[in-house]
């Protein structure tokens, strides 16, 4: 069997057990679009530091997330290591490292753009202000946003796969005072990175959205041989 066949077979396995996690990660965009779609009238603006700061925070932190499946083995992993414990039992099967790698990265790709789609699709028909914008404004905010989704993911995986649960849950929860210190750097000098993006985009500004595809497009190609890596080395005890 090929590896791009034992992939796919992989990630329509993972769905299958996955349905209920697929459609908590959808419930998690939808609250997240119902919270932050009134802040983002405070993003052009900056005399509301405090709005515009939560808003960055928020987006930095959510986005990377719509590739993963919100379900009891995600929220227990750090307890029981549920990904080691996955790794020993596919190991155990005739599937290559290359087969789990694959699998485990298409099967987050294929939930990340769908959920990024419906978020933004979701946000603009929840705000009035969001429609006052120009397709191509939004079109080239929300791939910002798509990009760096999926770069974070690819370092997500590269983390879940190579470390232990605990480490890997501990290691998630240290990236947040990483994206406070971005938010703050942007306050320091009275900006906000959603609100600079936006201005970006209606200026006709595609520059920080292609930077982001780019850093997406090399993260998957690097991150798709790293894994393999951990793969074939990790310790099936964890």
């Amino acid at each position: 069997m090929s590896t791009w066949r034992g992939s796919w077979l992989l990630l329509r396995y993972e769905w299958r057990i996955n349905r209920l996690g697929s459609l908590g990660t959808f419930f998690m965009a939808t609250y997240i679009a119902v919270v932050t779609f009134p802040l983002y009238e405070a993003a052009e603006f900056p005399n509301k530091p405090f709005l515009t700061g939560v808003l960055d925070f928020v987006m930095l932190c959510v986005v990377p997330c719509f590739g993963f499946f919100m379900n009891q083995h995600t929220f227990r992993n750090m307890k029981e290591d549920y990904t080691a414990r996955k790794l020993a039992a596919m190991r155990a099967l005739p599937i290559t490292v290359k087969q789990i790698a694959g699998g485990r990265l298409l099967s987050a790709m294929f939930l990340l753009v769908p959920v990024w789609l419906y978020f933004f699709v979701l946000m603009y028909l929840l705000s009035g202000w969001f429609r006052e914008k120009s397709w191509d404004q939004l079109l080239n905010y929300a791939l910002f946003w798509l990009g760096y989704a999926v770069f974070m993911s690819v370092v997500y995986l590269i983390m879940e796969f190579g470390l232990t649960g605990r480490h890997y849950f501990l290691l998630c929860f240290g990236c947040l005072p990483v994206f406070v210190v971005v938010v703050l750097l942007y306050r320091l000098f009275g900006q906000s990175l959603v609100g600079d993006l936006l201005t970006a985009a209606g200026a006709g500004n595609w520059w920080p959205t292609l930077g982001s595809m780019l850093a997406a497009a090399a993260s998957v190609a690097w991150g798709i041989r790293l894994l393999i890596r951990i793969v074939a080395r990790r310790s099936l005890l964890g």
